[in-house]
């Protein structure tokens, strides 16, 4: 009897540590399964049962089916969920600054867009972090463009669309209430459906996300004015996250973080290839007259202005992404100025010019004749008196 109550009490101590410390993330996303982020979840799902020999699992629900962003933030606060792979602008809550990459128009290529994520993203993870959220890096959306099922080529022209926009955004609201747009606001769920019952016509997305949810498949036109820069990340609450032992913090944060990244890099590509695609399914590319880009420019300005007025990103972190642009353009321009020269040079020099530079003794005879200022000053006084 004591050999069996010894047993037992080993027993316990060896299996309590063990079921106190098993932690189940929740995980929703819109994002469906077989798409790229998914497969990268789940890749880093089965790394992290092994690594800590299954005190960590990850359950992933996809397709949006725990309901759209409002949804899964209120499941998120209760506990029942523990985190989401979830669009930045969900996030504007605990962090308003974060929504700064979000200004209409800003961005004019990728190479901008390089230049300030190398320097902001970790300003925008520290202060998610600084408001209960484990993130492990931000995951590129790229730029969203206006898809349309008739031709969209001023803010006149999309004022007449049924623009879908997506629900609880108050940023992109503002957006569209400076442009005097009057969009139809659903949960990303509810995109595909609206499209098939025109309930609505036009959309702004990303070409991947438009390909990935089949929202190509009800569109016509596209218009060229990449119109506003998107980002995603993965986020777990503290209260989530902060169940794990230090050991196992370190091996999920380094496992999700690898993953993350794996996400972005490949969002890059696929955004590039997307845009090809949706002309290959026979999506017509709409470009704006230069009068028409101005103008929207213009609104897009006003529409920052705004923003900031409002409180939805402060003036302090668009001053310092507009320093960082400001300084990218600024080396693009001397480039371009400098490949300019270095090419007049060349061609002036395959039409037969060339640089003639004296030789030696010839420098030092100009040199010779030419007399310095003081004595050229002495010389004129004696010939003034000798006269």
């Amino acid at each position: 009897m004591k050999k069996l109550l010894l047993l037992g009490a080993v027993l316990t101590s060896v299996l309590a540590p063990i079921t106190q410390a098993a932690t189940t993330f929740k995980i929703a996303t819109a994002y469906p399964n077989g798409t790229f982020p998914l497969i990268q979840l789940h890749n880093a799902a089965a790394d992290i049962k092994e690594q800590t020999q299954g005190r960590v699992k990850i359950k992933i629900y996809p397709g949006g089916v725990k309901g759209g962003n409002d949804s899964v933030l209120g499941q998120i606060r209760k506990g029942l969920l523990s985190g989401a792979l979830i669009e930045g602008a969900a996030l504007a809550p605990s962090f308003t600054d974060l929504q700064v990459y979000y200004a209409p128009m800003f961005f004019k290529n990728y190479d901008e867009v390089d230049a300030v994520r190398e320097i902001m993203d970790p300003v925008i993870e520290a202060g998610l972090a600084e408001n209960g959220w484990n993130v492990f890096g931000l995951i590129e959306g790229g730029f969203a463009y206006p898809m349309t099922n008739s031709p969209a080529a001023s803010v006149a022209d999309l004022q007449k669309q049924k623009l879908w926009l997506p629900s609880g955004d108050a940023l992109v609201e503002k957006v569209a209430s400076v442009m005097g747009i009057s969009p139809v606001f659903m949960g990303i769920s509810e995109v595909l459906t609206g499209l098939s019952t025109n309930s609505i016509n036009a959309i702004v997305a990303p070409p991947v996300a438009a390909i990935t949810l089949q929202w190509y498949s009800k569109v016509k036109y596209l218009t060229d004015v990449p119109f506003m820069y998107t980002y995603a990340t993965l986020a777990i609450s503290d209260k989530a996250f902060g169940k794990l032992s230090d050991e196992d913090k370190i091996i999920v944060r380094k496992i999700l973080t690898k993953a993350v990244d794996l996400i972005d890099k490949d969002s890059r590509v696929g955004n590039v290839s997307a845009y090809e695609v949706l002309m290959n399914q026979g999506v017509e590319v709409v470009t704006p007259t230069a009068e028409q880009i101005i103008a929207l420019a213009d609104d897009a300005k006003r529409s920052t202005d705004q923003l900031i007025k409002a409180g939805e990103f402060s003036q302090e972190i668009f001053d310092q992404m507009k320093s960082i642009v400001d300084g990218q353009r600024a080396k693009v321009k001397a480039d371009k100025e400098a490949k300019v020269k270095a090419k007049a040079a060349k061609a002036l020099m395959n039409q037969g010019g060339e640089v003639v530079v004296p030789k030696a003794e010839k420098i030092t005879a100009l040199v010779a004749g030419v007399k310095p200022l003081a004595d050229q000053k002495k010389s004129n006084a004696e010939e003034q008196r000798a006269e």
